[in-house]
């Protein structure tokens, strides 16, 4: 009905239009309705007549042209719905198979994309996000030629789109440019979240762990949940390993961090390349680990009876040398716990007996926060040790000193 009105409007319009411009007195016109007018107009010499009524005549065809415009709305509507869900499922999917790749399952991926690229559309964002998910797909099954001929659809329709500009960089060969491509994208929109989880990703193979964690953390609380789920384990790793910068990660302290369980020689190495608290005996030299083992082991910092080139470490074992790294050489620190419980009737944790060499240091790294419980009660002395917690505990014990 709107558009008979219009169609009716620039009718008499256009009609009144071409009396003035004939100058003369008119027959009646015929409108857009099928009806005569009876009406005869007289054209009078006003210039501002002529030209409201020109300007009338092009609004009015404006206004008949725009009845005709398509404009693409995104995920508008049911069907809006069911697009932005069937994307999101495919971009979950996808996101797990970075982890664990099964080519059965990236091919059904592959073909559930194949058949909603096969539906109409005229929206260019959805297609442009639906080709980019290709993209990806022919890359995680390792087809790169593939994968640049589906990202070349996809930017045909947005060059903008996230997820276009996550496979662009994915396609890079080499990481310092793919790092810098990201980087630059992400200058130039702070919401770029998951470019902000690929940074961290790469920063990580880097071993600049501080850019990782710092990528990590402005990223992924805003993902979905695979999101989270496949960066977790790199965004823990970070949050230990940060303080070490990327220059000084040397290549034994690398092994040994990712070590379970770690050995006694592993926390005299990881002591002497990540701290300065064993300095007061190598004096800032490079000892070899065997060498600086035993020497500790004299010291105290290990059980006399343990064997420190071949045994694997305990959680008493680590409380031991770590209690010895925050104390020092002072035998009555040392021994404080055992001169006030000696008379008492009840221990402070049920699981750790006065027995003269792990007592004191037990109680004296869970008193310090160094070394925690078990389970908030029990401490498990003989539980197996990994490069990890070593590690934290350590900073911790070397914050103390």
């Amino acid at each position: 009905m709107i558009k008979s009105i219009i169609m009716r409007r620039y009718s008499s319009s256009y009609c009144g239009l071409r009396q003035r411009l004939a100058g003369i007195r008119t027959a009646p016109c015929i409108q857009a309705d099928g009806c005569r007018s009876s009406e005869r107009i007289t054209f009078r010499q006003r210039p501002y007549n002529f030209a409201a009524s020109v300007i009338l005549a092009l609004l009015c065809i404006g206004m008949l042209s725009c009845t005709s415009v398509q404009t693409d709305i995104r995920y508008t509507g049911d069907d809006g719905n069911l697009k932005e869900k069937a994307l999101a499922d495919i971009e979950a999917a996808l996101v797990t198979q970075r982890g664990m790749r099964s080519p059965e399952t990236l091919e059904q991926v592959r073909a559930e994309i194949t058949a909603l690229l096969k539906a109409p559309s005229t929206d260019s964002s959805y297609l442009a996000r639906l080709y980019a998910l290709a993209a990806d797909t022919a890359l995680l099954l390792q087809q790169p030629n593939e994968a640049r001929r589906q990202l070349a659809l996809a930017k045909r329709h947005s060059e903008y789109d996230e997820y276009v500009q996550l496979v662009s960089a994915r396609l890079i060969t080499e990481p310092e440019k793919r790092i810098a491509y990201l980087e630059e994208r992400i200058s130039q929109n702070s919401e770029t979240y998951r470019l902000k989880a690929e940074a961290g990703g790469l920063y990580f193979a880097a071993k600049d762990y501080r850019n990782a964690l710092a990528a990590f953390d402005a990223s992924l609380s805003f993902l979905p949940d695979a999101y989270q789920q496949y960066y977790s384990p790199q965004r823990e790793q970070c949050a230990q390993l940060y303080t070490l910068g990327s220059a000084a990660a040397k290549e034994a302290s690398e092994k040994i961090l990712r070590t379970n369980p770690i050995s006694l020689l592993d926390m005299a190495t990881l002591t002497q390349e990540s701290t300065n608290a064993l300095d007061f005996i190598t004096g800032t030299a490079v000892w070899r680990p065997p060498l600086l083992a035993k020497t500790l082991q004299q010291a105290g910092w290990y059980h006399p009876e343990r064997d420190v080139l071949k045994d694997t470490a305990s959680k008493k074992d680590a409380a031991l040398f770590l209690w010895h790294l925050i104390i020092g050489s002072d035998e009555q620190r040392l021994t404080q716990y055992t001169r006030y419980y000696t008379n008492k009737r009840r221990l402070p944790i049920p699981d750790v007996s006065m027995d003269g060499v792990y007592f004191d240091a037990i109680v004296g790294s869970v008193e310090e926060d160094v070394v925690p419980l078990a389970d908030g009660k029990n401490f498990a002395p003989e539980t197996p040790v990994s490069g990890l917690e070593f590690y934290r505990w350590l900073l911790k014990a070397a914050s103390l000193r």
